[in-house]
């Protein structure tokens, strides 16, 4: 039932936003950790994706009456305080390996519903956010871009959260897309994953890392 009220309920409403270039919406399908897929229910549910002109038009955005009624219908659906914090945040986004037929234009994603991980992920209290973000964009996915199966490979990082108006419940996020399950698990069971997973704890608090493969609904595609 909430899936279906985020689809044909608030899927609308946010497609009315002013300033909307491209909108996702991101199901979870199967439940995962760092060892591949599991049984059991996900550790979230989905994640939407908007992207916007620039951000005059998105501070626009947050103060229309088209952003206040998805608000509204948002919160009869979601926990707005996800792990403590701001459910939602702006995001600085790294495309690290564009491939399997993704448009080489830093927003757009592989066609033909391909196997799609996304991680949740919270930098080790120990850090700055600064040595946090250059470890993810060097260290840490120069490990990440080794392993072959992971066909596209995007780094979105955390700036803020929405509008400056909370502080966001995570760091950032990972997307990585494999051809289809059996490269998904040809690579969780690589040296190259081993590595990636064993470097995990130099920069992220696993205790709170989630992960699951969603399927990709891509209610609006960007026509820039």
């Amino acid at each position: 039932e909430a899936d279906r009220r985020w689809l044909e309920e608030l899927g609308p409403l946010e497609l009315e936003l002013p300033g909307l270039e491209r909108y996702v919406q991101n199901p979870v399908v199967i439940t995962t950790t760092n060892d591949g897929a599991v049984d059991g229910p996900p550790g979230f549910d989905g994640l939407t994706s908007m992207w916007f002109t620039d951000m005059s038009a998105f501070d626009a955005a947050l103060d229309s009456d088209q952003w206040a009624a998805a608000d509204r219908c948002a919160a009869e659906i979601f926990d707005a305080h996800w792990r403590g914090g701001d459910a939602s945040a702006e995001i600085e986004e790294r495309v690290r390996r564009v491939g399997m037929g993704a448009v080489a234009d830093g927003v757009s994603t592989p066609p033909d519903d391909p196997v799609k991980l996304v991680g949740f992920l919270r930098y080790r209290p120990d850090m700055t956010r600064e040595d946090a973000n250059n470890y993810w964009r060097t260290t840490h996915g120069q490990i990440a871009l080794r392993i072959t199966e992971m066909g596209h490979y995007v780094q979105n990082h955390a700036i803020r959260g929405a509008g400056g108006r909370a502080e966001p419940g995570f760091d950032g996020y990972s997307e990585a897309w494999f051809t289809d399950f059996a490269a998904y698990e040809q690579a969780m069971a690589s040296p190259e994953w081993k590595a990636l997973v064993a470097d995990g704890p130099e920069l992220f608090d696993m205790s709170v890392f989630l992960s699951g493969i969603v399927r990709e609904r891509v209610l609006k595609e960007y026509r820039g």
